[in-house]
């Protein structure tokens, strides 16, 4: 990314949208002489010296022919004086980065040249991928300084770089156990602890650990977590462990990733002791963690054997049944069933079939090599009345883009304003947070979203806080998410247009149609025949003519398929079962308790209507206690 220059400049603006704590402004400028004739859109990410996130801001530069453009980083910390990390993205891929000093006062301009990545590749590793690993975030709720962080970024690109002869990990130091275990044995075994083993050398050298059982393990696992104590080593075990490196080395193709960890002495005994150990474990794979005295808590003792690493604090939390995917192998199937048999919803159906195989093509032609720069975001806005289906088809989407290969596992994550936004400062930013590392791989779902932030009045409003939180996730150019907004299409566009780059932010628009009286009959019949209820011909015509008064009456607050839902539960059984319950003599007859009549329909119309209610006369073809 040559001749292009980065300035910033630390300022106060009053009418952007974000929390009304975030009243630190950095304005930041990149230009190119002539100009981002290739770009459809420019974002940056601002890391403080010790890569903490501080903001990030996207422009969209379709048909413009722009050789500046401006961003704007919102903060609740002050900016001061000092060095910043700046990453500059074009169409969503890392193009280059800079490390900015800001020296001079507010609205004064500090000027630098952003650089390419080819002395550096690193930090395009970093921008590219580091900085959205779930460890990397973990590291700094651990407030860790930036000489560990850098430790992790350099093993790490080594790594998947391919440049480490042997792909394996020594953790070294007094922390080295809570690093390896909690954070790179998380890492690669992508929290399935079950893919991990765990022994302690110790267990080895005295026989109590067989080379067959830890042979077998290895084929089946994709971390071995080995523990190493301090002691000094006899001639016969520095052979079993030179034994144990050969056996490293010769399964780097196929076996799995072994981290070693334990202090400084115990690490270092083990290089002198074995030569196959010095000789896997070098500088270049080997993490020193900062002097900090361990805990003596026996709790915080690691388990041995097959005994499930203690991942808790790192689990996502569990998902309802409700919201988990399908298995695997019947998710395909399953998922598109699903979303074909729901009733009507025609345009939604075609529109996401074409959305779905747009991305299925890019996604193959950067398999093939063919585009270099795939945008790998499919946010979603949902718009349409209420009980239109817009959560069932959240649910799905999930299901279907991980069956593409787009979303690591394929969860729902559902939430509304009143979940995210809290009563005090940093309690909405908490709640938010959390939310979003729930749903990473699967779908973040919001609905009635346009609640949020309505308008350019509400600058006081805890809810801006989630969008500003928000719009750090949708500026990530693989973010393993999908963000679905949902809600009325109108209140939907007034929220949209508080903040100019939210809109672009979602390039998929799914329209939810209102059901007609056709299409909520056909849900009425599946619902009951469901709960095995049936109509007698009168009581379905009776409810077929409700439906189409109803329908004829709705305003834009009708609620579509939960009107109908509701109708059914709340009104029709209700009544039903007032019916049959005060008879004087109640048989055991399963056509009784399953038969809605005429009578029933009539009177749930009649509540709804808020009218009273008229009984029918008794017709003599009915069996007694049964009504017309």
């Amino acid at each position: 990314m040559k001749n292009v220059m980065l300035r910033a400049t630390r300022t106060f603006i009053e009418d952007l949208c974000a929390p009304e704590y975030a009243h630190n402004h950095l304005a930041v400028e990149i230009s190119h002489p002539d100009g981002f004739t290739d770009a459809q859109e420019l974002s940056i990410r601002v890391y403080s010296c010790e890569y903490r996130l501080l903001g990030c801001d996207t422009r969209s530069l379709k048909g413009k022919k722009s050789r500046k453009v401006r961003f704007d980083i919102l903060s609740e910390e002050e900016w001061e004086a000092g060095l910043y990390r700046i990453y500059v993205y074009r169409n969503g891929r890392p193009v280059g980065w800079t490390l900015l000093e800001l020296y001079s006062g507010y609205e004064c301009w500090d000027k630098t040249e952003v650089e390419d990545f080819q002395t550096r590749p690193e930090e395009k590793y970093f921008a590219e991928t580091f900085c959205f690993l779930p460890l990397f975030s973990w590291m700094h709720q651990e407030q860790c300084d930036s000489n560990l962080i850098r430790q992790f970024l350099e093993t790490l690109y080594a790594l998947d770089s391919h440049q480490l002869a042997v792909p394996h990990l020594l953790v070294s130091g007094n922390q080295a156990r809570k690093y390896a275990a909690r954070l790179l044995a998380l890492h690669f075994c992508e929290k399935q602890t079950a893919l991990c083993n765990h022994f302690s050398l110790q267990e080895l050298l005295e026989g109590s650990l067989q080379w067959k059982v830890l042979q077998e393990k290895m084929d089946t696992r994709k971390v071995v977590l080995v523990e190493v104590p301090y002691k000094e080593y006899t001639r016969q075990e520095s052979n079993l462990l030179d034994l144990l490196g050969n056996l490293m080395e010769q399964k780097v193709s196929s076996g799995p990733i072994f981290i070693f960890y334990g202090t400084m002495d115990s690490t270092y005994q083990l290089r002198r002791c074995s030569t196959a150990m010095s000789r896997i474990f070098t500088e270049e794979n080997t993490i020193y963690t900062p002097d900090k005295a361990e805990t003596d808590d026996p709790s915080e003792a690691f388990p041995v054997d097959d005994l499930p690493l203690p991942f808790d604090e790192e689990q996502p939390l569990p998902h309802t049944e409700e919201d988990s995917p399908l298995p695997e192998d019947n998710m395909p199937s399953d998922a598109e069933q699903a979303l074909q048999e729901m009733v009507g919803l025609t345009r939604l159906k075609e529109d996401l079939q074409e959305a779905r195989m747009m991305a299925a093509f890019m996604k193959r032609r950067m398999e093939l090599g063919l585009d270099t720069e795939l945008d790998n975001r499919h946010h979603m806005l949902f718009l349409g009345n209420p009980g239109t289906g817009k959560t069932t088809v959240a649910k799905l989407i999930g299901q279907l883009y991980h069956q593409m290969g787009l979303l690591s596992s394929g969860h729902t994550i559902e939430t509304c304003r009143t979940k995210l936004v809290g009563e005090y400062i940093g309690e909405t930013e908490k709640h938010i947070r959390q939310a979003i590392e729930e749903a990473r791989g699967g779908v973040l779902f919001i609905d009635e979203a346009y609640t949020l932030i309505t308008t350019k009045q509400e600058t006081k409003d805890f809810g801006k806080e989630v969008i500003h939180a928000l719009l750090t996730v949708l500026s990530e150019p693989n973010p393993d998410m999908i963000i679905i907004l949902a809600g009325y299409e109108d209140k939907m566009q007034q929220m949209l247009r508080t903040n100019p780059g939210l809109q672009e932010r979602f390039p998929l628009q799914f329209y939810f149609d209102d059901y007609n009286a056709d299409e909520l009959m056909e849900m009425a019949h599946r619902l009951l025949q469901k709960r095995n209820f049936q109509l007698t011909s009168e009581a379905d015509k009776e409810l077929y003519t409700l439906i189409v008064e109803a329908t004829a009456q709705r305003d834009e607050y009708f609620g579509n398929g939960r009107w109908l839902h509701n109708l059914i539960e709340q009104g029709i059984i209700k009544c039903m079962a007032q019916r049959i319950m005060s008879q004087p003599s109640i048989p055991d007859n399963t056509f009784l308790f399953r038969t809605i009549t005429q009578e029933d329909v009539v009177k749930a119309g009649n509540r709804l209507r808020g009218k009273q209610v008229v009984k029918l006369e008794p017709q003599p073809i009915r069996r007694i206690g049964f009504r017309a």
